[in-house]
């Protein structure tokens, strides 16, 4: 017998993952002695390519240097030192920021298997951040206008796509977000 991906399957990549559920079910059933044989499972072509390419160091060098203000500083620097997911800084709170280290783990969100990371920080980048520290948001645009207790108004940002595409165009590389966090992978 020959088991094909169904029709609601709308991109390659959900029919291959749709597809090893089934194998993982009928290789489960198999060791069970519940089926006598695994059927053939037909193979999925996808046309999708390699993904976002890596930025080599040099590039994320650049990346930094083009950043020019500190809320553009302290996203290139957490994404390029620690890793994470590129939506993850800015969702990083200050109470998150503790002993040279960040954690991505939002209070009260759902877990699901992209875990997020604690994850250390370079003394030279804790410094930093120590050095900025305020309350809220830790990527988030400083105002020049004050609240009324004094304090400088932050605010949020909700998308990191305008600002690095910014970045990438003041680089001159062709890139996306996801390449600072396979370059640090990488190199």
């Amino acid at each position: 017998a020959i088991i094909s991906a169904s029709s609601r399957c709308t991109t390659p990549s959900s029919a291959r993952r749709y597809m090893g559920v089934v194998q993982a079910a009928l290789n489960y059933a198999h060791r069970r002695q519940e089926i006598t044989s695994v059927p053939r499972l037909m193979p999925i072509e996808g046309d999708e390519g390699d993904g976002a390419r890596p930025f080599t160091p040099e590039e994320l060098g650049r990346i930094l240097a083009a950043a020019q203000t500190p809320h553009q500083r302290i996203y290139v620097l957490l994404a390029i030192t620690t890793g994470p997911r590129p939506s993850a800084p800015l969702q990083l709170t200050w109470d998150r920021v503790k002993m040279a280290t960040v954690d991505y783990n939002v209070p009260k969100r759902r877990r699901t298997k992209k875990r997020r990371a604690i994850a250390p920080l370079s003394p030279t980048v804790a410094r930093f951040l120590e050095a900025n520290r305020s309350v809220g948001p830790v990527v988030a645009r400083r105002l020049k206008r004050k609240a009324p207790g004094g304090s400088p108004v932050n605010k949020p940002i909700r998308t990191y796509l305008s600002m690095v595409r910014g970045l990438m165009r003041r680089a001159g590389i062709e890139g996306s977000a996801y390449g600072m966090r396979k370059g640090l992978a990488t190199y």
